[in-house]
């Protein structure tokens, strides 16, 4: 697990009421995330790592691993 996954988990876990540990393969929506609570997540991610992400950034976020790999893309 890279750095920022292990960032994301820990946030994941602060922000979203999973009832489990976050798994970065496991879609939002499988894991009964709701769009409100997913946007309200990658709002704090913005803030953690200091990102402006766009709505054309989110379209193909799904899963953390997803969200990982905008923030280390956004970091190079």
């Amino acid at each position: 697990m890279t750095a920022t996954e292990e960032r994301l988990v820990q946030l994941a876990a602060e922000y979203l009421d999973l009832g489990r540990s976050p798994d970065l393969d496991r879609t939002f929506a499988d894991s009964g995330v709701s769009s409100v609570d997913a946007l309200s997540f990658l709002r704090a991610v913005t803030r953690e790592f200091n990102l402006l992400i766009t709505a054309g950034d989110c379209a193909g976020l799904s899963t953390l691993r997803d969200v990982a790999a905008l923030v280390d893309g956004h970091a190079n």
